[in-house]
């Protein structure tokens, strides 16, 4: 496996309570560290459709790959998280 010069990235992040991320992608894989707070995690396609959900709760862990479009609904509490940008892997 060849890795890049190339750091990892991390922040700390919150969304006030029924807050909501509009959808949007990363163009690194992502790893994100629920800490606090309960909602849903939508999945959309290319033209920005739904195509599923997650509802995610506090010590979740959830990895992103490349490119995969999401949004975030928050719940009734304040949604609080650590996230990682990943070096992209080359073999």
């Amino acid at each position: 496996v060849d890795m890049p010069a190339h750091h990892t990235d991390s922040r700390a992040g919150h969304i006030d309570a029924k807050g909501s991320i509009a959808v949007h992608d990363g163009p690194s894989q992502y790893i994100l560290y629920v800490v606090a707070g309960t909602g849903k995690l939508t999945l959309n396609g290319k033209g920005g459709e739904q195509v599923g959900e997650i509802t995610y709760k506090p010590d979740d862990v959830i990895v992103f790959q490349p490119q995969t479009l999401h949004g975030w609904v928050n719940g009734d509490t304040a949604f609080e998280f650590l996230g990682f940008d990943m070096p992209v892997l080359r073999k």
